[in-house]
Parts: structure tokens; C-alpha cells; sequence
């Protein structure tokens, strides 16, 4: 019997080269399966002579089964640890912030807080290999966490980054579709938000700031050279918002101030903060709190003003930058409105609105003469002066104003004059402007207790018209309520003494289409006065009020078939016969007058179009219709900047034809339209503010039909009538008036004309813009010839056009130089080809007139404002192609280049111009009095 053991002498000394301690053995996983592959291989051990082994290995034990020559048998196991080769990870969340796609997303302050971790690991969530090591580090440069993973057994290493990156909190508007996400970007080194350009600020949601919000931060703009902004606005549309700017006024000092557009161009420029001294490593912090339409305005913590827009219900945050780049850090954006109103009430705590203040065009007289007291009354002492104490009502920070609106208030007036040659007198005014207004004097003095109203219209004081002729209580004191209503197209006054007047007396009315208008107060001479108890109205509240003064009805129907009534729902009535089109798609309705469609040969149709709710080419419509081919129609429509009328027609086709402007797109253009549509005898007539801008005649207008429809807003109908009676239409047409432009430089242009009404004739004629205006050494620079430089800044040509018999055509000039046409493009939006139109109108009247003169005309200059990287903008350039085709195709006409003299890299020369970077300064002018020599003047 064998009885070997086959165990004797039986040793494992290592198992794929690694050693074995205490029958175990420690293995990569590599080393495992190459075991696994080839134990024989991978195995060192001493076995007794005639004792052989088989090994095989089982999950993780090591066997070898030893058998003797004998037969006798052994097992020997060694027990296998194997370590994972597993690297892998995967990052779940950062800061409990969703990881996606190897990015995760902090706000500003999120990121701060990252920033100041101790430990990143604690802050991430992920799942990687079992018994894997994981180190995580950060790169402040890159803004990445980087995961280095290293297997169990230490053979595999694997790499995952994830982007930590700061939301861009910007957007587009989304009504006007202004600004981009792309013009901001994060400075992750220096932990600052960059805006080049305009964007919207959006909450957390990534929704615009809406409605009720607030929005902060602190601002450091990369430049202050004078005219850099920042702003802050609060914004409906391109012409309806609310701003607040930092301005730089040179390289170390800033102000900030605040306007407004009222859907109008901007107004009411204040000024909170005037040339601080910039403290760059602090920056400013800027902030606003918007409820609906009113603006809270805080600098460095400071309330330092409030604007409230009576109509203005919703706006979106907007941010710009105009020649600069604004870096900002500590972003602080409220999107709930509950927060924000809060916000708001908390910050008007200790602020109270000013009462009185400049007018919208900046005129007041000893305004600081107004005391304004806590109970919201304004008193002014004035009984021992005949200085006029004059100014602009407040309201919520806001001249009261507007395209239509009604002020009331109070007067208590006191100490009136009882002896002497003045009497006492208190002042009411509405204005659109200095040519445009009319003043109420309310008179005291034992003989003359009277209301006398004094109306100016453009320019030209009217008569004198008498109210009420010494008809109020006598005394040295008297107490009365005002009432003054601006429909757009009628002033109304209405006075209430509770004795005299027992109940609003309308006492004045003047028919004013004037647009936009103010109302202001003034204390005139001789007396104590309180205004207080002012009250405003503006949309529903005015309508309502007109109609408690009026009784006003409805005086159309709008219906969808042109011979039968039927309403379709495209107008709805309110108030004092206001109609509403709410609907944003295009729809029209027939107008039916006591029952029968307001359409043959001979009808009108007067009334006053605005809109509601507005965008980019909202249009209200006026048409003239026979059939749905046969039609001429009148579009008053918003450009997404400025208002415009156009005109087309169908003349036996499904589609308008004939696209014509009847009222280019301006910013002063206001946002009403007081219209008169008449058709008469195969003619159609457009009349705005009682004046004829257009005609067409077509067989097919015998028979039409009038139909006011629109789109892409809210279309607002007030005042309609209409007349189908054929003599008084007849009538109507007999006394139109066809519109003829009047420039509002009337004044300047007769004391020029004043000026040089004695002038030799035969000289230099210098003509224009404001490039000739402030030519002040235009008389050395052209050699002491004779001349004139009846230069007008602002001007466009058709205020040339408007001032030729008197600036021009008088001075029979030998020599003309003519530079014009720039604020046609920049100022009034006008086309360059139209432009260019108009300006070959007055070369050649000139022409005409002077067939011996040399006419030079200076083209546009590359002026910084309209030149840049190498490109003029659009129109001013094509405004510049289409006078030098002028130019070649006229011998008689010279054209003067200042381009490659005032360029320079594809740049105007900067330092040729005033910081506004329009006008020349002096170097600029010396060297334009050079080229101007070399042209004309260099051999005689």
C-alpha cells in the first residue's frame, strides 16, 4: 500500500509572479486572467518526486490536485484576492445641480459660493467604480472639475471633466425683438458679466423680466469718454419706455440721468447724479424696481427718482450699451411680483415726487419759486411781484401729458391787487411748443374779475378771446376748480367757482391738433396762489369723463357685409363712442350709419385712430372699397420706431399695388392720426388734421364703400362721424385744404433774412446744416470774400425748400456752397434716394434761378456717428451714391469729397470732431476750410 502523502513537501511559492503569504495571494485582474488562461504558466511551486498536479482555478480559489504514483491524492488551495480594473464615473450632480451633457449651470452668485468650497468632492454626487480612487480638482481658468479615477488594482486611470459654467440671464425682447443672449459673456477670471450691446434680463425660469421686477447690479463701463452709456430701461416698445443711464462725461467722470418716451421720441432728460468722479475698482451700483409702468430708480442704495407712464401697463427689462462695454458683477434679479412690489413700497417709504418742474421743452420761469407742501398742494407768494412763476405739473414723476388727456385741480388765490395799473393774474397753459399753445389768465382786480384765453398758432399770436368778461365774484380772494380736457383734436376748458359756475361752466375751446401736449401752471403777477387737488385722466377714466361732459354716443356701426348689417365682431364699443379692434389678426368691418352702409359716390368719414396694444407694423386701415378687387386703402401703421402713412390700391387684381408713403416714418410723428377719408365723384381724399395729403381718382370710387379694419395690435377708433349727403360732402371739398410743409425753423429763418436784408448781392451763398451754422470763421476762411452763411442747424431740405424766397433766391449768389441732406437720413428716417430726391429739387431751382452761379455741393461727410469699420450706415451711404450720380449728371453742378481727407483706416478722423461725433471742432474745421478753398477758391 502506498501511503506517500502527496501534500509533503508541497510549496507554492508565487502565483503569477506574485508571492503567496499565508496560503492567499493578492492579483490584478490582468494577473488573473493570464491564471486563469494558463495556470501551469503562472504558477512557482516545489512538488515531491513522482507527485504530479493539476491546477485549475475556481472563482476564487487557486486549486491544485496532487496525485502520487501511487494513486493517493491531495488538494492544496490558495485562496485569490482579485482587484477591480474598473475606472469608470459618472458625475450626477454638482452642488445638487443637474449635470448635462459633461455641463452644469450656477448663477452668479451659486458660482461664488462654488468657489469658496473646501471641498469639491462633498459638493458632487456621482457613482463610480467599487474601491476606486476618485480625486477632483478644479480649474479656475478653464471653469471645469476635473474627476481623476484610478481602478482597484491601480492599472487604469480614467479622466471625466465637467464645465461649471455662469447663465447668461439675457434675452430678445420679446415684443420689439431687440437685443440677443449673444451680446453678453462671463469673465471667469475676473468673475464679471460683459455686455456689448443689448440684451432683455431674464428671472431663473429663463423668462423675460415682465410686468412687476427688479434688477441691480454693480457697473463698470470699460470707457467713460464723454456720450459712452449704459441703460437700464423699462421697456413696451421702440417709442414707449422708461430708461435710466450712466453717462460718461469724460475719461474719470460720469452722470447719470433718466427720460422717457411717451410713444413719442425721448423727453424730460433729469439729471439725478452730474459729473462724479468714477472710482474704478468700485464701479456704480445701478438698480430699478418696475411695477407695471413705474420705475424706481436706485443709485448706490439711493432712491434718486421715480417715473410712472399713466398708460403704460407692461414693459420687459432691457439693457444697452452705446460705444462702450459694461462689465458687471452681483447681478441681483427679482422675477416674482409679489417680491418686487414689495420691493417697490419699501423704497418709496421716505420718497416723495416732485410737483412742479421744467416743461417737455425745458422753459420755467423762477420755478424755484414754488413751494410744494406736504399735503400735495403747490403755493406760491407772489403779491408783491410781477415776476412770472412758471412751470410744468408732476405727476409720478412725469410732466402730465400726453396725445390725449384731462387735468383738474384747485386754485386758491389770495392778496389781489385793488389799486394800481396790473391786476393780480393767475396763468393755465396747454402747449405743444413755443409756437404752438394757449394761455388762460384768470384775472383779479375790483373791475376786472375775467377769464381771457390768449391762443398761438404756429408762431402767430391769434386774437385775444374773452371767457368770462369780469362775469366772477369780486374780492381780494377767490377759490375755483379747472377742468382742462385735450381730446388730440379740441382743448376744452371748464371752470367751477360753486357760485358764479355751480357746476363745470365750459368756458374755452380752441380746435388743436397738436399731437403731444403739456400742461403747465404759473403764478403770473400779483397775487397768492394754492394749486393743489390735481387729478389726471388718461384712457378708460378719460373716456369716462367725456362722457359725463358730453353725452357722447356712438354715432357709426361696423358691420361684415357692405349693403346688409351684419356685425361681425370686429369692432367693439366702449366708452364716449370709442371702438375697440382687438383681434391681431387683419379684419375689416363696413361702416353703417342709422342703418345704412356709409358707401356711393359721395360720403365722409372723420374720427381719430391710435392703438392700444402695439408692435413692429401694427396697422390700422382706412379704405374706399367696391369689391375685393377694386379698392384704394390708407395704412396708418408703427414702423417698430415711428409712425408712417402709406397708400395703395387694387385696380382689378387680388393683391395691393402702388405702395406710396403719404407720411414718412419720423420720431417726432405722433401716434395719432386725426383722419378725414372723402369720396367725391370718382375721387378719393385723404385729410390728416383737416388737411389734404392725398388724392386718387378711379372709375370704381363712384360706387365704394368706406371699411376700417388693421392688424398686429389693438386699433383704437374715437370721434367718428361720417356725412352721406352729397351737397355738404360737395361743400367739404370746396374748402379743403391741400397740407404744405412749414418748417419749424420760421423764426431763425426771418432774422436771417433780417439780418442780411441789405446785403450786396452777387456773393458766397453758404447754405444748410449745422456744419454751416457753426462755421464761425467762415468769413476768414474764404478770403475775406463777400458772403453770407445763412447756415441752420437741424435743418433738412425741406426747410430749404420752405425758405428759399427768403434765404436763398435774395442773395443772387455768384458762388454756392451747399452742405445738406444728413438729417434727412439720421433726423427723419427719410430713405437716401428720397432724400437725394429732394435735394436735386432745390439744386435745380437754384439752377434755374442762378444759371451763372457755381453751385458746389458738399457731399454728407464720413462723420464718426455714420462711419465705421470701413462702412457708412446704409442710408446715409446710399444717400451719399445717389447725390454723386446728381453730380455727374449735371454739368452745372460741382460736388466737393471730404472723405479721404476726414478718414483715415477705414475711420473718421475722431479728432477732427466734437465728442458727439457729428460736428467739427475746430481742427476739423480748419481742415474743412481748406478743402473747401482748394475746391472753389484756389485759382482766383
Amino acid at each position: 500500500v502506498d501511503e506517500t502523502d502527496p501534500l509533503e513537501g508541497f510549496k507554492v511559492t508565487t502565483v503569477a509572479g506574485v508571492e503567496v503569504k499565508d496560503n492567499s495571494v493578492t492579483l490584478t485582474t490582468a494577473q488573473y486572467n493570464s491564471l486563469v488562461a494558463a495556470p501551469e504558466d503562472n504558477c512557482q511551486y516545489t512538488i515531491a518526486s513522482g507527485v504530479t498536479a493539476e491546477i485549475s482555478v475556481t472563482e476564487n480559489k487557486l486549486v491544485f490536485d496532487l496525485t502520487t504514483t501511487g494513486g493517493n491524492k491531495g488538494k492544496y488551495e490558495i485562496t485569490l484576492t482579485v482587484l477591480s480594473d474598473l475606472a469608470e464615473i459618472e458625475v450626477k450632480t454638482v452642488c445638487n445641480k443637474q449635470v448635462t451633457d459633461g455641463k452644469v449651470t450656477f448663477s452668479e452668485s451659486e458660482y461664488a459660493e462654488f468657489l469658496n468650497l473646501q471641498d469639491y468632492g462633498a459638493a458632487c454626487e456621482y457613482q463610480s467604480s467599487k474601491d476606486s480612487t476618485v480625486q477632483i480638482k478644479f480649474d479656475k481658468q478653464t471653469h471645469t472639475l476635473t474627476f481623476d479615477v484610478l481602478s482597484q488594482d491601480e492599472t487604469k486611470t480614467n479622466n471625466v471633466k465637467v464645465e461649471i459654467n455662469v447663465a447668461l440671464p439675457f434675452g430678445t425682447h420679446s415684443l420689439t425683438g431687440g437685443g440677443d443672449k449673444s451680446h453678453a459673456t462671463y469673465d471667469y477670471e475676473n468673475l464679471l458679466y460683459s455686455l456689448n450691446g443689448a440684451a432683455t434680463v431674464t428671472g431663473a425660469n429663463g423668462t423675460n423680466l415682465n410686468g412687476s421686477y427688479a434688477f441691480s447690479a454693480q457697473i463698470y463701463p470699460q470707457t467713460l469718454a464723454q456720450g459712452r452709456e449704459v441703460v437700464l430701461s423699462a421697456v413696451y416698445a421702440g417709442n414707449y419706455q422708461i430708461r435710466l443711464v450712466m453717462r460718461g462725461v469724460d475719461e474719470t467722470h460720469y452722470l447719470i440721468f433718466s427720460d422717457y418716451k411717451d410713444r413719442s421720441d425721448f423727453l424730460n432728460y433729469k439729471e439725478h447724479v452730474t459729473s462724479a468722479l468714477y472710482d474704478e475698482a468700485k464701479g456704480v451700483n445701478i438698480g430699478v424696481i418696475v411695477v407695471d409702468g413705474s420705475m424706481v430708480m436706485i443709485v448706490d442704495g439711493n432712491v434718486v427718482y421715480r417715473r410712472a407712464l399713466p398708460e403704460l401697463r407692461y414693459t420687459e427689462l432691457y439693457l444697452d450699451t452705446y460705444e462702450c462695454v459694461a462689465q458687471m458683477k452681483n447681478l441681483q434679479i427679482v422675477s416674482d411680483e409679489m417680491q418686487a412690489k414689495i420691493m417697490y413700497e419699501n423704497a418709496l417709504v421716505n420718497y416723495t415726487d416732485k410737483l412742479t418742474g421744467i416743461s417737455l421743452i425745458n422753459t420755467s420761469e423762477n420755478i424755484n419759486s414754488f413751494v410744494e407742501n406736504g399735503d400735495g398742494s403747490v403755493y406760491v407768494e407772489g403779491k408783491n411781484s410781477n415776476k412770472r412763476v412758471m412751470g410744468a405739473l408732476y405727476q409720478n414723476g412725469v410732466p402730465v401729458g400726453g396725445y390725449e388727456y384731462a387735468v383738474s385741480g384747485r386754485l386758491t388765490i389770495t392778496d389781489t391787487k385793488t389799486s394800481g395799473s396790473a391786476a393780480s393774474k393767475i396763468e393755465l397753459q396747454i402747449a405743444k411748443n413755443v409756437q404752438n399753445f394757449v394761455k388762460i389768465h384768470l384775472f383779479r382786480y375790483p373791475t376786472n374779475n375775467s377769464i381771457y384765453a390768449y391762443p398761438t398758432e404756429n408762431g402767430k399770436a391769434l386774437s385775444q378771446v374773452v371767457c368770462e368778461k369780469n362775469t366772477l365774484p369780486g374780492g381780494t380772494e377767490y377759490q375755483t376748480d379747472y377742468l382742462f380736457v385735450y381730446s388730440g383734436q379740441e382743448i376744452k376748458l371748464y371752470f367751477k367757482d360753486g357760485s358764479y359756475m355751480p357746476e363745470y361752466k365750459l368756458v374755452y375751446s380752441q380746435k388743436a391738433n397738436w399731437g403731444y401736449t403739456m400742461f403747465l401752471i404759473a403764478m403770473r403777477q400779483y397775487c397768492n396762489v394754492t394749486f393743489d387737488n390735481f387729478r389726471t385722466y388718461y384712457g378708460d377714466d378719460f373716456d369716462a369723463l367725456v362722457n359725463t361732459l358730453e353725452s357722447c354716443t356712438a354715432e357709426l356701426g361696423f358691420s361684415a357685409e357692405k349693403d346688409t348689417f351684419t356685425d361681425n365682431g370686429c369692432f367693439s364699443s366702449g366708452n364716449a363712442g370709442t371702438y375697440y379692434k382687438t383681434e391681431s389678426a387683419y379684419n375689416k368691418a363696413f361702416a353703417f350709419k342709422d342703418g345704412k352702409a356709409v358707401s356711393g359716390e359721395y360720403w365722409l368719414v372723420s374720427g381719430r385712430m391710435q392703438f392700444g396694444e402695439y408692435a413692429a407694423w401694427t396697422q390700422g386701415e382706412l379704405s374706399a372699397y367696391a369689391d375685393e378687387t377694386h379698392a384704394v386703402r390708407y395704412v396708418f401703421e408703427y414702423t417698430g420706431s415711428a409712425y408712417q402713412v402709406f397708400h395703395e390700391i387694387k385696380n382689378g387684381n387680388d393683391n395691393w399695388t402702388g405702395y406710396t408713403l403719404i407720411v414718412r416714418p419720423q420720431i417726432k410723428n405722433a401716434a395719432t392720426i386725426n383722419f378725414t377719408l372723402v369720396n367725391y365723384g370718382g375721387k378719393t381724399s385723404l385729410l390728416i388734421d383737416g388737411l389734404v395729403y392725398h388724392t386718387v381718382q378711379f372709375e370704381f370710387l363712384k360706387n365704394a364703400a368706406v371699411t376700417i379694419g388693421g392688424k398686429g395690435g389693438t386699433v383704437v377708433l374715437k370721434n367718428l362721424t361720417a356725412n352721406t349727403d352729397s351737397q355738404y360732402v360737395e361743400k367739404f371739398v370746396s374748402e379743403m385744404k391741400d397740407y404744405t410743409y412749414v418748417s419749424p425753423y420760421e423764426t431763425r429763418i426771418n432774422n436771417l433774412a433780417k439780418q442780411y436784408q441789405s446785403a450786396e448781392k452777387g456773393g458766397v451763398l453758404i447754405m444748410g446744416s449745422s456744419t454751416m451754422d457753426y462755421w464761425s470763421d467762415w468769413q476768414e476762411d474764404i478770403g475775406g470774400r463777400l458772403g453770407y452763411n445763412v447756415g441752420i442747424g437741424g435743418t433738412i431740405v425741406e426747410d430749404w425748400l420752405y425758405a428759399y424766397d427768403k434765404l436763398v433766391k435774395p442773395f443772387a449768389p455768384s458762388v454756392v456752397l451747399v452742405y445738406l441732406g444728413g438729417n434727412n437720413i439720421n433726423n427723419m428716417g427719410h430713405t437716401g434716394a428720397y432724400a437725394a430726391s429732394l435735394m436735386a429739387n432745390l439744386l435745380n431751382k437754384m439752377h434755374a434761378d442762378f444759371p451763372e452761379a457755381e453751385i458746389y455741393y458738399i457731399y454728407s461727410m464720413a462723420v464718426p456717428s455714420c462711419y465705421k469699420g470701413g462702412k457708412f450706415n446704409y442710408e446715409y451711404g446710399q444717400f451719399i451714391e445717389e447725390m454723386k450720380k446728381i453730380v455727374a449728371n449735371n454739368a452745372w453742378l460741382n460736388g466737393i469729397d471730404t472723405f479721404n481727407d476726414l478718414t483715415e483706416n477705414g475711420e473718421a478722423k475722431k479728432d477732427l470732431y466734437r465728442p458727439d461725433g457729428i460736428h467739427l471742432n475746430v481742427d476739423g474745421y480748419d481742415e474743412f476750410a481748406r478743402i473747401i478753398n482748394e475746391a472753389v477758391f484756389k485759382n482766383k
